[in-house]
């Protein structure tokens, strides 16, 4: 039996990346997963017509795109999100990837994620982050839970009370969520260096509902120092680098 991966996928002016990062989920795909791709595009300008026809001729009957009728950015990110997990309500799936259209994937990454998630013997555990950077490795960000190592098997995963938007989860996880986004704190959104508020949300209601975020050690997707559509600002102070990041 197939195991069913439901992957988002959030895009914007960035149609080359994406079409790379389709590239290296086809690649990744192996015979014993059902993967049904999710994209939603915040109404770019951009010419997609590359990657309508690659969706076309590789997933016609296992992709949806949805583009926004208005540019939310930044500060309507949680819009976005909102109307996503809202359509997994009354879906089936084994897991949900989400992943942003500027990374690449590791090697036979959908196991991988798959067998890490599973490896993790914590009977609260939602969600597993998927992009490990190592300057906010072991930082406690919105929850102020300090970050530790812990094993499972001949694992080592980071105990986290975070989470970025790069994650494997289970149905629990969209559960605790009620598959809804309700907002975030919009001055937070607006501030300058500040990110969309929705990583926060998402961690601060995971962690007070007493289920378990964790994080791999040695990040499965790769990410490297180019300009971000989302977070500009920000990302010049903190430039978001995979820590297996290669220039090749």
């Amino acid at each position: 039996m197939k195991t069913h991966i439901k992957v988002i996928i959030t895009t914007y002016e960035r149609p080359t990346m994406l079409l790379n990062l389709l590239k290296s989920i086809r690649k990744n795909t192996s015979s014993n997963l059902d993967i049904h791709l999710m994209i939603f595009d915040d109404c770019s300008v951009a010419d997609y017509s590359k990657v309508f026809n690659y969706l076309d001729k590789f997933y016609s009957n296992k992709a949806n795109f949805f583009k926004l009728n208005e540019h939310q950015g930044k500060k309507g990110y949680w819009k976005i999100i909102n109307y996503a997990y809202s359509l997994l309500k009354n879906q089936k799936f084994n897991y949900v990837i989400q992943l942003p259209d500027d990374i690449r994937l590791d090697v036979d990454f959908f196991n991988k994620a798959k067998q890490l998630y599973n490896q993790i013997m914590d009977p609260n555990k939602v969600v597993l982050n998927l992009l490990t950077e190592t300057s906010r490795m072991f930082k406690p960000m919105w929850t102020r839970y300090c970050p530790h190592l812990v094993k499972y098997g001949n694992n080592e995963f980071v105990k986290t009370g975070w989470l970025d938007m790069c994650f494997i989860a289970t149905q629990d996880f969209f559960k605790i969520l009620k598959y809804e986004i309700p907002g975030v704190n919009e001055h937070f959104a607006k501030t300058k260096g500040k990110s969309s508020g929705v990583g926060m949300y998402i961690s601060q209601t995971i962690f007070k509902s007493g289920a378990s975020m964790y994080q791999v050690p040695k990040s499965l997707v790769f990410h490297g120092k180019h300009k971000s559509q989302m977070h500009t600002e920000l990302r010049k102070k903190e430039p978001l680098i995979t820590n297996n990041y290669d220039k090749k």
